[in-house]
C-alpha cells in the first residue's frame, strides 16, 4: 500500500483525481512463463481488455459512470510503490 492519495497518477482529467475509484491494471510479464516478449505483451494486454471490458459492462449495467483509458507505461507507477 501506497501512502496518501495516488488517484491524480491515474490520469490526466481533472475527475480522476477524485473519482471514488481508479481500477489499474498491472501485468507481471516476469512471472508468465514461455513466450517471446511480443508473446507476453500481446497476452497481457488481451486479458486485460477481457478484464476492463467486463467491468466497463457491469458498470453500465449498473447505471453508474465509467471510464477506461490507456495509461500503459509503468513509469507512471513506479514512485508510488517504488
Amino acid at each position: 500500500m501506497a501512502a496518501g492519495d495516488i488517484r491524480p497518477l491515474a490520469g490526466v482529467q481533472d475527475f480522476v483525481a477524485t473519482a471514488p475509484l481508479n481500477l489499474v491494471y498491472v501485468a507481471d510479464l516476469d512471472r508468465m512463463s514461455g513466450g517471446s516478449a511480443e508473446d507476453k505483451a500481446f497476452y497481457s494486454a488481451t486479458d486485460t481488455g477481457f478484464i476492463a471490458q467486463n467491468v466497463y459492462l457491469y458498470c453500465a449495467s449498473a447505471v453508474w459512470p465509467r471510464w477506461c483509458a490507456d495509461w500503459s507505461t509503468a513509469k507512471r507507477w513506479a514512485p508510488p510503490w517504488g
